[in-house]
């Protein structure tokens, strides 16, 4: 062999050394330790010594990790702390997993767009949770049982985070009032459902670019008079909390199409700015202490609605010509899923009329609300039948 050959067979190999430590040298020891704090499962084969290589891993042109996608494998184990050194990251998706402990330390990762946890495992939730993450946009952590925490200050860092989903993720405290344009300008969608928040809603709310707002389920109370500054809202859900008073005026959410305040305290008259919006579908109003005539919806835009009321049938103001006893709180409604000839009782109720009573008014069947109380309604038992509770 001559001193030529032997020359271009040393670069070779050296060129080659140099390609693949570089394919490795940065973000190879952290992917490696992901490796090995995770219980893999069959279908994912890391088995080779380049994480660019690996099913379900990215990398850019210098062999940095960009994305990790390990959904529905059913992987258990927990992260490593050190995830924090991949700084070209963009996409971290390990959802629909069993994957416990921790959530690591992730105040690095200022290249993240989408951080996608949910439906694990995962018991607790780092202090410093979205700092420097500047690049987020969307965050999704529901269904993990953490240890009870509070929505972070560093929230406030995420100014590129449009979806924030934390159903189910025992939040506790008051909901923070930096929810503003100002706070976060590109925030259009927030799902709190089902945690443990309490207090009134941040007046931060009515200077935000939300379109769908999910509280559903909560220990929520006062005032949802904000609400008519929320114009760009699309949906809201406030159900089964203790929210109080009128609903305001909304006419100036034009582009509302569900709303739910089923379960809560509200009062009044349900406004004509509510029912004469044409983009709703979708709207729930039992369970509430709503007074007045029935409220009359319109037809939508694409023609396609879905309420909890209807025809009136009884208001706060009548009562049963045999007893002249009140009808009690609330109102009684016929329901579009029923026949024409059966009523919704919403409640909470208390009804002391008779049988013949609900006959004069051509109603035949009753659905019952979860809550309402029913009394003096079986001395014609055979005529006015309870169809069940909704």
């Amino acid at each position: 062999m001559t001193k030529s050959h032997l020359g271009i067979i040393l670069c070779f190999l050296l060129s080659s050394l140099t390609f693949a430590s570089s394919q490795t040298s940065v973000d190879g020891p952290t992917m490696q330790a992901l490796k090995l704090s995770l219980n893999l499962t069959k279908g994912v084969d890391w088995s080779n010594p380049n994480p660019c290589k690996w099913p379900t891993v990215q990398c850019d042109a210098s062999n940095r990790v960009t994305r990790i996608q390990l959904n529905n494998k059913g992987i258990r184990g927990t992260l490593p702390p050190n995830l924090q050194t991949l700084t070209e990251l963009t996409v971290l998706e390990l959802f629909q997993n069993q994957i416990s402990g921790p959530i690591p330390d992730l105040s690095g990762l200022t290249r993240l767009q989408t951080l996608n946890l949910h439906n694990n495992l995962f018991d607790s939730v780092p202090k410093n949770l979205f700092s420097g993450l500047t690049s987020l946009q969307a965050a999704y952590l529901e269904y993990n049982p953490f240890s009870p925490w509070e929505i972070p200050e560093t929230l406030k860092e995420a100014t590129s985070l449009q979806n924030l989903s934390l159903t189910s993720c025992n939040v506790t405290g008051k909901i923070p009032d930096f929810f503003s344009s100002q706070s976060l300008p590109s925030l259009t969608r927030l799902q709190l459902s089902q945690n443990l928040l309490q207090g009134e809603l941040p007046p931060s709310f009515g200077a935000s670019s939300l379109q769908s707002l999910y509280l559903n389920g909560q220990k929520l109370n006062g005032s949802v008079s904000l609400l008519q500054n929320m114009t760009s809202l699309v949906e809201v859900d406030l159900q089964g909390n203790a929210f109080s008073g009128p609903i305001p005026d909304l006419s100036g959410l034009q582009s509302l199409r569900v709303f739910n305040v089923r379960e809560n305290q509200l009062t009044g008259v349900v406004p004509p700015s509510l029912t004469g919006l044409k983009s709703l579908t979708t709207v729930n109003l039992t369970n509430n202490y709503f007074q007045g005539p029935t409220p009359q919806f319109g037809k939508s835009e694409n023609n396609e609605k879905t309420f909890n009321i209807g025809l009136e049938v009884v208001t706060t103001t009548d009562t049963d010509p045999s007893s002249n006893t009140p009808c009690g709180h609330g109102m009684l409604y016929a329901h579009p899923k029923f026949k024409v000839n059966a009523a919704l009782v919403p409640g909470p109720w208390v009804m002391g009329i008779s049988a013949g009573w609900f006959r004069a008014k051509g109603i035949r069947w009753l659905a019952i609300g979860n809550h309402v109380r029913i009394t003096g309604l079986w001395a014609n038992g055979n005529h006015v039948r309870i169809m069940g509770r909704i």
